[in-house]
């Protein structure tokens, strides 16, 4: 994409572009924590402001709602919150909005797969609650999401490294599909 500028001119536009990424962030999570999962936690937001809010479809706002629901009940009490006092649901609701807002990413695959990556992991919600409730296809794409552990004794990665890895992974999970599908 930068090929045919100077390697100033390069590092001056992706700066410019990680900083409004940064700001971008950091805004809708906030947003997301304070007008939405507090609302919803507190049952004071109903599904068409939801859906107004994110503007999506009836289909993606159920899905949403899940999540929502997902996170109310996590494996660990203590992790309902993240280390900033923000509900956990945060990040799967901002990587969605990421995902749409920022990215223009329109494929419905690639955003249930967004929204549902951490629900096994995190809360006490199985693959089958999730086919359940959202069918198969949602299942199927948070099994894919789902990572296997927190330690890799091979390469002697701890959570934390593995933790700073998994933006990585999970772009080229959705990139490779897993064999799950085949939207990317």
């Amino acid at each position: 994409m930068y090929k045919d500028f100077s390697p100033e001119t390069r590092a001056l536009h992706i700066g410019a572009r990680a900083k409004d990424f940064v700001a971008f962030r950091k805004k809708s999570s906030s947003s997301i924590n304070d007008e939405i999962c507090e609302r919803f936690f507190n049952r004071n937001l109903s599904d068409y402001e939801l859906q107004a809010y994110f503007q999506t479809d009836l289909d993606t706002t159920k899905t949403i709602t899940f999540v929502l629901e997902s996170f109310a009940k996590p494996q660990n009490p203590s992790k309902a919150r993240r280390r900033d006092g923000s509900h956990t649901a945060v990040h799967s609701l901002q990587l969605f909005m990421t995902a749409c807002d920022y990215l223009e990413i329109s494929d419905p695959d690639v955003l249930t797969a967004v929204l549902v990556h951490d629900i096994i992991e995190d809360t006490n919600v199985s693959g089958q609650g999730i086919e359940d409730q959202l069918g198969e296809r949602a299942s199927q794409l948070a099994n894919l999401m789902t990572e296997e552990g927190v330690y890799d004794e091979r390469t002697g990665l701890d959570k934390a490294d593995l933790g700073r890895l998994s933006t990585v992974r999970f772009i080229k999970k959705l990139q490779s599909g897993g064999g799950c599908y085949s939207c990317c």
